[in-house]
């Protein structure tokens, strides 16, 4: 048999991936995807975090609270892979929502595991007062 037909008969039975074992790998080895996200908010010198894991339920919610002063909730939808966050200020005893945002975890960049890239730092002010709050965002990669 020649050599050609040797080589043609190899790369068919996929002999082709021994000579580029980075190749292999690749194709061995899935990215780091997002199994939850993380949500620092900060106000009044105070830190707060917000562990969201995914979830197919689109009423599952997951909440910290700045006392009395503000409201983070978040949700991490896993069929859309999205994240939408809401602050709500308090006027009386009721919560209003006053900033919401939403995120595609396809663009949280994991290519390793650990915190991903961060969905941008949102400045959040309050009727009364303008207290300030600051939210931020990671996916958290596996």
């Amino acid at each position: 048999m020649s050599p050609l037909r040797r080589w043609s008969g190899c790369w068919r039975a996929g002999c082709a991936l021994a000579g580029a074992p980075a190749l292999a790998l690749a194709l061995i080895a899935p990215p780091a995807s997002s199994t939850e996200a993380l949500c620092i908010a900060e106000n009044g010198g105070e830190r707060l975090e917000l562990r969201v894991p995914a979830s197919a339920d689109p009423f599952e919610f997951h909440t910290v609270e700045f006392d009395q002063r503000f409201r983070v909730s978040a949700q991490y939808l896993s069929p859309a892979n999205k994240l939408k966050t809401y602050v709500y200020d308090f006027r009386g005893d009721t919560a209003v929502v006053i900033h919401a945002a939403e995120y595609a975890l396809a663009d949280a960049d994991c290519r390793s595991p650990g915190e991903g890239k961060g969905f941008g730092l949102h400045r959040v002010y309050s009727r009364t007062y303008e207290r300030e709050m600051a939210l931020q965002c990671h996916a958290v990669c596996d």
